[in-house]
Parts: C-alpha cells; structure tokens; sequence
C-alpha cells in the first residue's frame, strides 16, 4: 500500500464583508488522494467556541488537482472555516477561523495534516 503525501491547505481571505454579504475566501490544497470534497462553516456560537457548531455554507464535491483552487464568495461578516476530506475518507480543517470582519490583507494562511491509512 503506499501512502499519499500528507494534505496541505493554503486559505486567503480575498475581501471581508462591507455589509453588503461581499466576502470572500479563496482555498487551494495539496497532497492526500483526489477526488476530494472542501466545505466551508460559519461558526454560529456567540462568543466563537473553536469551531463547534457550524453552520455548513457551501460544500464543493469532485475537486481535482486540476481545479484545487476554489473561491467562496458573497459572504456576511463573522467566523469561517474549512473541512475538506479526501477520497481515502482523510479529513483535515483550518486549525483557526477566519474572520470577515476585520481584514487588512489578502491573508494567506497554510497548514498541513497527516492521515494514515492501512
């Protein structure tokens, strides 16, 4: 059996939203197996508890190596973060939210994970 390459994601926040539900994040990833699936959550918890609950608000299937680069757009200010799985059944998440309220970027944030299989 060989092992994938351990997942990589890279998120940039694009725009935060000025009230008008015009934010938008962009995410890139690497390694695991393809096909895989990303989904974005806003995190609904008042005050913001670490990613639980969320409120799933786009779920993209079917994503290759050929378009890894998937942008969210028209999104309210508040709390987001991605869970993307690939097709081994290997999930990894954004280790921090990204907030739409406060912005003086692009940001660009990236981080890896390791999932073993047998």
């Amino acid at each position: 059996i060989n092992q994938p390459s351990a997942q990589t994601i890279s998120v940039t926040i694009l725009s935060v939203d000025t009230g008008t539900g015009n934010g938008s994040l962009e995410i890139t990833t690497g390694g695991g197996t393809w096909p895989k699936t990303y989904v974005l959550y806003q995190d609904t918890a008042s005050p913001y508890n670490d990613f639980n609950p969320g409120t799933e608000v786009a779920r993209v299937t079917g994503v290759t190596s050929s378009n890894a680069v998937q942008d969210f757009n028209n999104l309210s200010a508040g709390q987001y973060y991605f869970v993307i799985t690939d097709a081994n059944g290997c999930t990894i998440s954004s280790p921090v939210e990204y907030n739409l309220n406060n912005y003086s970027g692009p940001i660009k944030v990236k981080f890896w994970d390791v999932c073993l299989f047998q």
